[in-house]
């Protein structure tokens, strides 16, 4: 079965983010697979999201998270939004390369 993938636009600095997404599959599925966009080549859908990115115009993060996790996930976020400042900005499930994802992971 192939696993499904969603990417999350998550408003807040990339360590905290990165911190947070860490600190959740620890404790919910610590083989759970996630990927951030730049390290693993995922690309915007519009010019508009390519060009804030490029010019850091917004503090959001773009990850990829494993779809079974992705309630849970919504779920502590919107716990944790008055202490973090994190606030989720989109949530869209990946339609094509997950094939690349998954390669990426297990090289």
């Amino acid at each position: 079965m192939k696993q499904s993938f969603y990417e999350v636009v998550l408003e807040g600095n990339f360590m905290l983010v990165r911190g947070f997404l860490i600190g959740f599959l620890s404790a919910k599925k610590p083989s759970g697979l996630f990927f951030f966009h730049r390290k693993s080549g995922i690309r915007r859908e519009t010019l508009k999201e390519f060009l804030r990115e490029f010019f850091e115009m917004e503090n959001h993060v773009h990850f990829c998270i494993e779809s079974d996790l992705i309630e849970d996930f919504r779920k502590a976020t919107d716990y944790y939004e008055k202490q973090t400042a994190m606030k989720i900005q989109s949530v869209k499930e990946i339609k094509k390369a997950i094939a690349r994802i998954l390669t990426i992971q297990t090289k």
